[in-house]
């Protein structure tokens, strides 16, 4: 798809602010997490949902993902000639898709009137599908980010890239393809590899029996159970 990873740190979860109702949440508050920021390379809400699916999937693959503390999501957007709005409280694919388009849409109608508005934070309410101004948003010099002397400077040599390499399950887009190789039709597949164990059932049952009907049985009782990860982050549990 072409996006770019800008960078990959590590965090802490911090408290949850409810806007609603002016309450703060602390049970998450310290637990570690890696943030990763993209480039500006999106163009829709719809490409946004597609490659948040695939990045999920991957990083289920390689069990990166904890089902207790689950996934955050932040949106950074503007159109052209805006400045960039941070959007926050986005819990789901579908919020995700609704979020970018309720925000794209009202920054239109204020360059349209000839607003204009500063660098600021917003959330999202799900229920009036609208953004909500949050707090104005600071720049990055406001941060007075300072080195940490404690953690030293780590050079990350091509061998030991190449031996974690050769650790990693095959991805999910590479099963795709070789079931496909297969004969087994690209929906299908795309099923089988929408998580590992569903793809290492697939593949240990069609050792022995036909594939195009084992990718078939596996396909049709998981799409009976359940839907395909709708409506939040991290893999689903498909009843097989």
């Amino acid at each position: 798809m072409g996006i770019g990873i800008q960078q990959v740190h590590l965090e802490e979860d911090p408290a949850r602010y409810d806007p609603k109702t002016g309450t703060v949440d602390y049970n998450r508050c310290g637990m570690p997490l890696i943030e990763i920021v993209t480039d500006p390379d999106f163009t829709s809400a719809a490409q946004v949902e597609e490659w948040l699916k695939k990045l999920m999937t991957t990083l289920s693959y390689i069990k990166a993902i904890s089902k207790e503390a689950g996934v955050k999501q932040m949106l950074m957007l503007n159109i052209e000639g805006h400045p960039r709005v941070e959007i926050k409280n986005v819990n789901s694919f579908s919020s995700i898709v609704r979020a970018i388009n309720a925000e794209e849409k009202r920054q239109i109608k204020l360059k349209e009137k000839g607003e204009k508005e500063t660098q600021h934070t917003r959330a999202w309410d799900d229920e009036m599908g609208e953004t909500q101004f949050m707090r104005s948003k600071e720049q990055a010099m406001d941060y007075m980010f300072i080195p940490e002397p404690d953690l030293p400077i780590i050079e990350i040599k091509a061998d030991y890239l190449a031996k974690l390499k050769a650790k990693l399950p095959e991805r999910p887009d590479e099963k795709i393809k070789k079931y496909e190789k297969m004969g087994i039709e690209k929906l299908d597949a795309e099923v089988l590899a929408s998580e590992i164990v569903l793809a290492e059932l697939f593949e240990k049952i069609s050792s022995k029996v036909d594939k195009i009907l084992t990718a078939k049985m596996v396909e049709k009782r998981i799409c009976k159970n359940c839907e395909l990860s709708q409506q939040g982050f991290g893999p689903s549990n498909y009843p097989v």
